[in-house]
C-alpha cells in the first residue's frame, strides 16, 4: 500500500508546524512522519479530515500563517509534545473535530 504524503495542501499538523512562528519546533514533523505505520484507515482518516478544514480555510481567507500559528498555539503544541503514542489518535481528532467545528466544515 502506498503511503499518502504529507503536504500543506493535505496535512493540519504540517502546516501548524511549518507556519507558526517558532522556528524551534519542526522537529516533530520527523516524530509525526512515524505514526504513519499506524492503522492505515486512521492515517487516510486523518489526511481526508484535514484536506476539508484547509480547503474551509482557504475559502474563508484564513490560510494565513498568523491563523495557522494560532492553530499551533491553541490546539495543537501542548497535545502534540506530550509525547504519549497512546493518546496521540484521541488528541489529534480532538484537533481536528475543534477546527471543523471553528471552520465550519461539513
Amino acid at each position: 500500500m502506498k503511503l499518502i504524503a504529507n503536504t500543506p495542501d493535505n496535512c493540519v499538523l504540517t502546516n501548524a508546524f511549518m507556519r507558526n512562528d517558532n522556528p524551534h519546533d519542526d522537529y516533530v514533523i520527523k516524530y509525526l512522519k512515524n505514526m504513519r505505520s499506524m492503522d492505515q484507515s486512521v492515517v487516510t482518516q486523518y489526511f481526508y479530515r484535514s484536506t476539508k478544514i484547509i480547503t474551509r480555510m482557504r475559502e474563508l481567507g484564513y490560510d494565513t500563517d498568523a491563523a495557522w500559528n494560532n492553530v499551533d498555539v491553541k490546539f495543537v503544541e501542548e497535545c502534540i509534545l506530550q509525547n504519549r503514542l497512546n493518546e496521540v489518535i484521541p488528541t489529534i481528532s480532538g484537533i481536528l473535530s475543534n477546527l471543523e467545528s471553528l471552520y465550519g466544515v461539513v
